[in-house]
């Protein structure tokens, strides 16, 4: 079984006058369109499906690239523990950002993130995640287009497709489908596209309430909550309280509630991929169900 999908990859601005690109800034892009793909393609569906790509015609008119994606089924064998099938072509190229969809693909989350790591990760469950961005602001995006993003390799692979836009004379790349524009890349957005992996660090607090799963006094001493829906993994830092509970001052009960302040660390490593930890700085307030019923340490 095989599905094709066709887009147009465009490079416009004064260097492209005469109908002619150099050599040494189309192959590079190219390969980087094609690793691009590959990429996307190895990550979501791990070998089940081979894409091809083929360069169907250069028209006149800036310097515009017609290419068609055939995908190929090479096992249909669906995963019993996951459930999952193999991402078809037109779902990955909506998520790449090559196609039109209702969540933002890879390309407009480069351009959105400027690059950077999300502040924030919440998990919404069926596929899809919120981000929140430097700006304060939150977009929700299909988790597999965020996995891409964190892939070291796909990034490269986007970083060269725009890479002309570096050359003096080339002021845009585009995206198009049907002769419709879907992403249009500028000069100034270039620069988002570079893939820096250093690792960093963002720390914040914040004054939560979380509901109380498990409890757990060795090795890493993480207790299991779920704040609002979402569920987290947390050491505690405050030996008082801690205390209380050894001395059998502090009894629990399922479903017991705590106030805290909660701090949330952030960790974006060199590969790209982001890892968040939580740890419960102060409990403010330990908020029992009406039945009494001390859970097993």
């Amino acid at each position: 079984m095989t599905e094709t999908y066709q887009f147009a990859l465009k490079y416009d601005g004064e260097s492209f006058r005469t109908h002619e690109m150099d050599a040494r800034d189309l192959a590079p892009a190219l390969i980087g369109l094609c690793d691009l793909v590959d990429e996307a393609n190895r990550t979501l569906n791990a070998g089940r499906s081979r894409i091809d790509i083929k360069v169907r015609t250069l028209r006149d008119g800036s310097f515009q690239i017609d290419v068609t994606l055939i995908q190929s089924i090479v096992d249909q064998t669906v995963d019993l523990l996951s459930g999952k099938s193999v991402t078809a072509l037109i779902a990955l190229v909506t998520l790449l950002g090559l196609g039109r969809g209702a969540y933002i693909g890879l390309i407009e989350l480069i351009r959105r993130l400027k690059g950077l790591a999300p502040r924030a990760v919440k998990d919404l469950g069926e596929g899809k995640v919120e981000i929140l961005l430097e700006d304060g602001q939150a977009l929700q995006i299909h988790k597999e287009t965020l996995i891409v993003y964190q892939s070291r390799k796909a990034r490269e692979a986007a970083h060269r497709v725009v890479k002309p836009l570096e050359r003096e004379g080339v002021d845009t790349v585009d995206i198009l489908h049907n002769t419709e524009i879907i992403q249009r890349v500028t000069k100034d957005e270039a620069k988002y596209f570079e893939p820096i992996f250093e690792e960093t660090r963002r720390v914040t607090d914040r004054h939560t309430r979380l509901s109380i799963q498990a409890l757990w006094f060795r090795g890493d001493n993480k207790w299991r909550f779920m704040e609002r829906d979402s569920p987290i993994s947390a050491t505690i830092d405050d030996q008082a309280f801690i205390e209380r509970i050894l001395k059998e001052d502090e009894p629990f009960q399922p479903s017991d509630q705590l106030e805290v302040v909660l701090q949330q660390t952030e960790t974006t490593t060199p590969q790209g991929d982001l890892k968040v930890e939580y740890s419960v700085k102060e409990v403010l307030n330990h908020i029992r169900v009406p039945k009494q019923q001390r859970l097993g340490l």
